[in-house]
């Protein structure tokens, strides 16, 4: 390729030459593009780098299929929208219908009142049990069960204190 003089001092020996277009339609041209960073200027019969043009056609059609993809996708987004809009399906009942709502709060309330009514059976149960304690006919059960807690527990002791020394 033949260059006027006055474009030579602009080139450099890391140039890159690439083939481009003007415009999307354009006429074909070569793009030269030279580093920012300092290096020899190009000499006569001298040789650059160059880089494989863009297939326009390839990419044109790639970006057609997507575009299409796009469309049915976005139709396929749309019906959903609308029905869940109008309330259909678990999402639309959930976001649109008051029933299920309300039945949640029901559901909610009748977990709490289940909840106290544990909690109230468990402190009467609490209160039989230490009745039982001190019954004169299950005193003595209580009091051998707790001399043998007591027993276990100075043996664990010893035993840690013979872990430690």
């Amino acid at each position: 390729m033949r260059l006027q003089e006055k474009v030579m001092p602009y080139l450099k020996d890391n140039s890159v030459a690439s083939i481009g277009s003007d415009g999307l339609m354009g006429d074909k041209l070569i793009v030269i593009t030279s580093p920012s960073d300092p290096s020899k200027q190009i000499e006569n019969g001298a040789r650059i780098a160059t880089v494989n043009p863009l297939d326009y056609d390839k990419t044109i059609y790639k970006i057609t299929k997507v575009a299409d993809n796009a469309e049915v996708i976005t139709a396929a987004l749309a019906s959903i929208v609308t029905q869940v809009q109008g309330g259909k399906g678990s999402v639309g009942a959930l976001l649109y219908n008051d029933t299920l709502a309300k039945s949640l709060e029901g559901t909610v309330a009748s977990a709490h009142a289940t909840m106290n009514s544990i909690k109230t059976g468990t402190e009467g149960f609490s209160e039989n049990m230490t009745a039982l304690k001190h019954n004169f006919l299950l005193r003595g059960y209580y009091k051998k069960k707790a001399k043998k807690d007591a027993k276990k527990e100075q043996k664990a002791e010893k035993k840690e204190m013979k872990a430690e020394q």
